[in-house]
């Protein structure tokens, strides 16, 4: 099945003749991802480990001349541009105007820009003013700044507080902040995200609405920290790499925090990964693993959720395969009639009586015919009744007394849209996670974006590793089936490739012939 490739990215910065930071270290992590870019040079540096001797800036018609070519009619368009180094007021200026008329003609494309002042010698590479960098802010999509960088650039003293250094770039344009941790003390690690309120009215940043409910109206909120352990060693290019990472997520694409989430794991595994040379970050490619010891605290869509539930929830006894979604109990009795044995049914409509005569009879006869049934949303009936599982989405985790059903014994199945959601699902160790959705599909208002096939397989391994098993769900027809066999996925929820069919048990019975005579990839999930 052919994927659609990830989106243009274009790379603004400084040389560095180490081939360690700067331009060197932005195509190095492209490449490792695998996203097209373009390079932009701003200067010539002459550094090493020790020192940095000379920044020769690129003259300003050489940067205009650099930037005309790659935006020249029947060019590709990136996706994101990432910018580094910007050594004096001539380039900056030429580089704002230009950049300010671009972005009118291609208004979604992503600024990043990643500060860059001190080299890793301690060295002065920037000597701009917060003043000075005025207009290039205003024009800032997103800032990775560290603590240092994040005060220098509001023009505050080196311990003046992060939200009043927040507040002023915001006032200056900038719509989303991820505030980094390198330079930090403490034996954890803890990276920041902060968006300004306004930021939802022109741009797609999250990940579901609970994220936008964090928001209050007027005040930059911290919606998201990421905590990891923080390693020792000395390296350069890991601001340079992360900020590409973060653009090499957006061309996939995905959104913002998912976007974050990405470039900060890849930078945590290029610190861990071996290198050829000290100073040196190893390149492991997009992360398919995680580390017990990674954690993630959110404060949004699952804060406070993980109510004592580190020891995970009860397993499956068979692996899902073909997992329809049903609403009512004459599609729950014709698809177990075709022999399917994992099944959600997800019930919308009726007063509270009918709701609880449905479901009462739906668990009994799941645990007549001794099915895997998971009950979607209402979780305090399924609990009081004894339900073999339930299926809950993001903002009914915040309301699920998920203690209470882990001690119950029943199984716990979890949406999620992407990477942040996924890995705060991991923390709290379901008996498996339904990743999507994977498709376009019409069956309901999505606030995420399809993650399609190639995401699909990246978050697959990610379950795989922590023997979680995945489901894929979301625009999913039979002509998939035999892609998602591959990637060793544990199931696929089904919900109009199911419920629409004239005749449900033929379908079911067909579905289910497509998913077993498919060839199956290598999976790290064993039922019991």
């Amino acid at each position: 099945m052919n994927l659609p490739e990830p989106g243009l990215i274009w790379l603004i910065g400084g040389s560095d003749c180490s081939a360690l930071a700067g331009i060197q270290a932005d195509l190095a992590t492209a490449q490792d991802l695998h996203v097209p870019a373009a390079t932009v040079l701003t200067a010539v540096t002459a550094q090493h480990n020790g020192a940095v001797l000379a920044v020769n800036p690129v003259t300003p018609a050489v940067l205009k001349s650099q930037l005309d070519a790659l935006a020249a009619d029947g060019q590709p368009q990136p996706v994101a541009i990432k910018i580094g180094l910007v050594p004096d007021s001539a380039t900056l200026e030429l580089l704002v105007d230009w950049l300010r008329r671009f972005k009118q003609q291609q208004p979604q494309v992503w600024i990043i820009v990643d500060p860059v002042h001190v080299a890793s010698c301690g060295e002065t590479l920037q000597r701009l003013s917060p003043s000075a960098l005025a207009p290039l802010l205003a024009l800032t999509d997103v800032l990775t700044p560290n603590g240092p960088e994040l005060r220098a650039l509001a023009g505050l003293a080196a311990d003046a507080e992060v939200q009043l250094a927040v507040r002023l770039l915001f006032a200056s344009g900038v719509k989303a902040i991820w505030c980094k941790d390198g330079h930090g003390g403490g034996a954890m690690l803890r990276e920041q995200l902060y968006l300004h309120p306004a930021a939802t009215q022109s741009f797609k940043l999250w990940p579901v609405q609970a994220l936008c409910n964090a928001l209050s109206a007027g005040a930059p909120q911290n919606v998201m920290q990421l905590e990891k352990p923080r390693l020792s060693g000395s390296w350069r290019g890991t601001g340079c790499s992360f900020a590409t990472a973060l653009a090499c997520a957006l061309a996939q694409p995905m959104l913002l925090p998912d976007a974050f989430v990405l470039a900060s794991l890849y930078l945590q595994q290029c610190l861990q990964h071996p290198a050829t040379k000290p100073h040196q970050l190893g390149r492991p490619g997009w992360p398919l693993a995680l580390h017990v010891q990674d954690h993630i605290s959110v404060r949004g869509p699952l804060a406070g959720a993980k109510q004592n539930v580190r020891a995970g929830f009860a397993p499956l006894q068979q692996a899902p395969g073909i997992y329809p979604v049903v609403s009512n109990f004459s599609q729950l009795a014709a698809v177990a009639a075709a022999g399917v044995r994992t099944i959600q049914l997800r019930v919308k409509t009726g007063t509270s009586v009918q709701l609880r005569q449905q479901l009462q009879a739906a668990i009994a006869f799941g645990r007549q015919h001794q099915l895997q049934l998971f009950i979607n949303d209402h979780w305090q009936l399924a609990l009081e009744l004894g339900a073999y599982g339930v299926h809950l989405g993001q903002e009914d985790l915040l309301e699920a007394d998920l203690s209470a059903l882990q001690q119950a014994g029943l199984r716990l199945g979890i949406s999620t849209h992407g990477y942040l959601e996924l890995l705060q699902a991991l923390q709290l160790r379901p008996s498996y996670i339904a990743l999507g959705h994977v498709f376009a599909t019409p069956t309901k208002d999505m606030p995420s974006i399809p993650q399609g096939l190639r995401l699909l397989a990246r978050q697959q391994r990610l379950c795989q590793q922590q023997h979680i098993p995945g489901v894929a769900i979301g625009g999913i027809d039979a002509s998939h089936l035999p892609a998602l066999r591959m990637m060793g996925l544990s199931g696929v929820a089904m919900v109009r490739a199911v419920v629409e069919a004239t005749d449900i048990r033929a379908r079911c019975e067909q579905l289910q012939q497509l998913w077993h005579q498919a060839p199956a990839g290598e999976s790290a999930y064993e039922p019991i």
